[in-house]
């Protein structure tokens, strides 16, 4: 009867691997699981465990042990996210604005250096021929505007000297 058992599995086992499904049957987990109790009550038979049975077992195993530890990897990776993140915000709360803007401008080496000069150079420049510009085009404009001025300052200074 033994050998039946282990032959009609045997067959099972090579018909399923023909069709490419899986080898767990469901009679294998409750052999794992009748044999499991019956060791508990110390009626363990030898002909209900297999080789195969041993095998999906150590195998079920393995796939529990390898998630397992791929979750505490998984959960140390998070909680040391968490950690950064925690590190950064209290960084961000604690520095003002302008220390920010000084980091910010303060060259990391000398090619950034060398940026930051061109960009200031070119944007005195830029204003220069702007301001230029527009005298050159709205003289008239800009000469009133200078007399407007001129007289708002005199006439604050004069009623500066009454108080």
């Amino acid at each position: 009867m033994e050998t039946l058992d282990n032959k009609n599995q045997a067959v099972r086992l090579a018909v399923s691997a023909t069709r490419g499904t899986s080898t767990l049957q469901p009679e294998a987990f409750s052999r794992i699981g009748e044999a499991s109790s019956l060791e508990g009550m110390g009626q363990l038979s030898i002909r209900h465990i297999t080789a195969a049975d041993l095998d999906l077992e150590k195998m079920r195993l393995e796939g529990a042990m390898t998630r397992l530890k791929y979750r505490q990897e998984d959960n140390e990776k998070q909680r040391q996210h968490e950690e950064r993140m925690a590190q950064l915000r209290l960084q961000a709360r604690s520095r003002s604005i302008g220390e920010e803007l000084r980091e910010l401008f303060q060259p990391q080496n000398q090619y950034a250096l060398f940026f930051f000069c061109f960009i200031f150079i070119h944007v005195i420049y830029t204003a220069k021929e702007l301001a230029f510009y527009f005298i050159t085009k709205h003289h008239l404009f800009c000469f009133v505007l200078l007399l407007y001025f001129l007289c708002k300052k005199i006439f604050l200074d004069c009623k500066g000297q009454k108080n």
